[in-house]
């Protein structure tokens, strides 16, 4: 390993920047803390290469803790308005407990009550492994922003985040959506602005031009609930920056990006949440564009670099969730056979993902994939003349071929499907005929 992959290694496990963005760009370390200060420093300076390694871990780690007292809060680039009632005081510099997640809808739990003046706000995590009904087992509070990124609520207490369980609001007259949408107002609220403001600093990492979210402090992707103030965001931006699309990147707990679509850089910039994928932090960092109805996940022209290793985050992310999801779903109840997410690649190398589905199944539930591949072992009876199969086809061609296999699952999410028999020989004919040759 050579110096600076050394120095970055062992940055990124410095304990006090566990939920900050730790770069490296040639000779410097640059640091994106939690509460949007940044600092940079080149360590081969400052540290001989040479020296023993607990020397110079010592060193490093010192000069860290240096690096994060003096770091300052970048240059605000935009001030996103939105006109509103004045907000009211708002005190927000405690130090917060943000390890909480959207856990196992059926772990064991038992909500502290809180205080009856505490506020309710939004937060934003992966999606994992939910269902839109909680079958009568007390649930945390969620809603499903896309196929794959929930926003759930919770209360800010003086010193944690405690998310808001079915159980707690049994008794509130008010739907889940209208409990939500009065958060974002409480968030909106907690800018501690005259007007409710969204205030944004332009960085580079790695070469890449990137806004950030810089508060309300630990609630900085919570604004990705705000659909309202998101595309008052995106038409300022694309403004300022005409000839890009802004994509917005729900990243980590604390941090919502927003990056530009024809930056030059742009396949570095995410070279580096890839190579952070597995830290606990990270919720689902793909891009996004916001329209009216919603947001969409942004797709590169295939074939460059840029669309390997976005398909790569997508699908291991994806893995992710809906391995955590069949983990869930087996405590509910009888669903038939489980099938997982899979990550392979095709023969011209396009990264897909896959999911199989066998003639012994009988019924089931499988993932929302690219392909199915469809499986069975050949007869062992001469007087039985199936052959095996091995038949990879896209899912949704597969469902266009074979509708009567499939109905969708409404009540899973993450989508899933149900599906109940096996093509027969007729159907399996026409399937081959429409089979990809990539595969």
């Amino acid at each position: 390993m050579d110096f600076m992959a050394w120095a970055l290694q062992t940055a990124i496990a410095h304990p006090d920047l566990h939920d900050a963005l730790v770069t490296s760009d040639e000779d410097w370390l640059d640091i994106l803390l939690n509460d949007g200060r940044t600092f940079r420093f080149r360590p081969g300076a400052l540290i001989n290469e040479n020296a023993p390694l607990d020397q110079r871990t010592d060193i490093l780690n010192r000069l860290i803790t240096i690096g994060i007292a003096q770091a300052e809060t970048p240059k605000i680039e935009a001030d996103i308005v939105k006109d509103s009632q004045p907000a009211p005081e708002h005190s927000d510099s405690k130090v917060r407990d943000v390890g909480l997640d959207l856990l196992s809808s059926t772990a064991a739990h038992d909500p502290v009550t809180p205080p009856p003046e505490a506020n309710i706000v939004p937060i934003v995590r992966s999606a994992d492994y939910y269902l839109r009904s909680h079958r009568e087992a007390d649930s945390m509070v969620y809603l499903p922003l896309t196929d794959f990124v929930a926003a759930g609520l919770a209360y800010d207490l003086p010193q944690t985040i405690q998310p808001v369980y079915y159980s707690q609001i049994e008794d509130d007259v008010r739907e889940v959506g209208e409990i939500l949408a009065e958060s974002v107002v409480t968030l909106r609220q907690m800018t501690g602005a005259i007007r409710h403001t969204v205030e944004i600093g332009m960085m580079d990492i790695v070469g890449a031009r990137v806004l950030t979210f810089l508060q309300p402090a630990n609630y900085e992707l919570s604004w990705f609930c705000d659909l309202d103030m998101m595309q008052q965001v995106a038409e300022q931006i694309s403004a300022q920056f005409s000839d890009d699309i802004p994509l917005f990147v729900p990243a980590s707990r604390t941090k919502l990006f927003v990056v530009f679509s024809e930056d030059p850089h742009l396949t570095e910039f995410f070279k580096v949440l890839l190579a952070q994928r597995d830290s606990n932090e990270a919720v689902y960092p793909l891009p996004h564009t916001v329209a009216a109805d919603g947001w969409r996940e942004w797709v590169p022209f295939p074939g460059s670099e840029l669309a390997e290793v976005l398909g790569t985050l997508r699908n291991q992310f994806r893995e992710s969730i809906y391995a955590a999801q069949v983990k869930e779903m087996s405590t509910w109840g009888e669903f038939g056979a489980l099938k997982t997410f899979t990550s392979r690649r095709l023969r011209n190398n396009e990264r897909v993902s896959t999911t199989e589905w066998s003639d012994i199944d009988k019924y089931g539930s499988i993932p929302l994939t690219d392909y199915i591949i469809f499986t069975r072992a050949a007869s062992p009876h001469p007087w039985e003349p199936e052959q095996a199969v091995n038949l990879p086809i896209r899912s949704h061609i597969a469902r266009e071929v074979w509708p009567e296999g499939f109905e969708k699952d409404e009540n899973a999410w993450p989508p899933r499907w149900y599906v109940k028999g096996f093509p027969n020989e007729q159907q399996l004919d026409k399937l081959r005929e429409s089979a990809d040759r990539e595969f």
